[in-house]
């Protein structure tokens, strides 16, 4: 089943016909989830709405927790929108299940000589950096992404997740996750990660993954170090300054005051 927002069958909407006409209309979707549509494998409960009301969120939760939220951004849409996908991918990731919100990107995107963003052969005044940027934080804090380059590819890649990848998903959840298209390759060592990241390196980063308490050995609590400008107050690894906390807040898209932080599910072990 395909759930789209109502936003998705007005005239300004870009989602194919295809799609649309496959798709669900459920008033409130993007309201609540942030998502413009969600491919569900599950064929009931059927929904017309997406409400805060008990029975209507536990009914839609259903459909989030196995199925893929998606938000879908095209050339100057995604480039307008860079500000706003960090706000975006919080509210999705409140009611993802076994997989990670989506970001869908259609469109095809070079870099001038420069250095800002040519989307679909129209120059813009977007860095490529703050492009590239925007993404890979979007992969790192939890979202999945695929890049399209042509809107006629987007019915293709919507009946694949329906009619077979989410299948897959459900039996086996890791054999799709992994599978993800995203801009880091994680080996043995789990602080390898942190090496992509502006201003670190594999060195510094074995150097915070030596230096960092035992409960914080995981991606997701060693980013949420880095992205605390309050720990330049305390003792700090050696090599990580101001400049490295500064680097790594503005790389993540946070505002002066905001920090990431790591929320425990119900089934961490820790």
């Amino acid at each position: 089943m395909i759930f789209i927002d109502p936003t998705e069958t007005t005239t300004q909407s870009k989602l194919p016909e295809a799609v649309v006409r496959a798709g669900v209309v459920l008033s409130g979707l993007e309201r609540m989830t942030g998502a413009d549509f969600l491919i569900s494998p599950l064929s009931s409960p059927t929904l017309k709405k997406a409400s805060p009301a008990p029975i209507h969120k536990i009914a839609l939760q259903k459909h989030t927790q196995t199925g893929l939220l998606v938000q879908r951004k095209d050339g100057n849409d995604l480039l307008s929108s860079i500000n706003k996908l960090t706000s975006i991918l919080a509210r999705m990731l409140e009611w993802a299940g076994l997989l990670p919100p989506w970001l869908l990107v259609v469109g095809e995107f070079e870099k001038s000589k420069q250095g800002k963003v040519i989307a679909n052969g129209r120059a813009s005044k977007w860095n490529w950096s703050s492009y590239v940027g925007a993404l890979d934080s979007w992969q790192l804090k939890g979202g999945g992404l695929t890049i399209l380059p042509r809107e006629s590819d987007v019915p293709g890649w919507v009946n694949d997740w329906h009619n077979s990848r989410l299948s897959k998903t459900i039996d086996d959840p890791d054999r799709l996750v992994n599978k993800s298209p995203v801009s880091v390759t994680l080996s043995d060592e789990w602080w390898s990660f942190l090496a992509v990241l502006p201003g670190i390196g594999p060195k510094k980063a074995r150097v915070l993954a030596d230096w960092l308490p035992v409960s914080f050995q995981r991606p997701a609590w060693a980013l949420e170090y880095l992205s605390d400008l309050s720990n330049l107050k305390y003792e700090r690894p050696k090599g990580f300054g101001r400049g490295t906390f500064e680097t790594i807040h503005k790389f993540l898209m946070l505002q002066p005051d905001e920090m990431l932080q790591v929320v425990k599910r119900k089934d961490d072990s820790k």
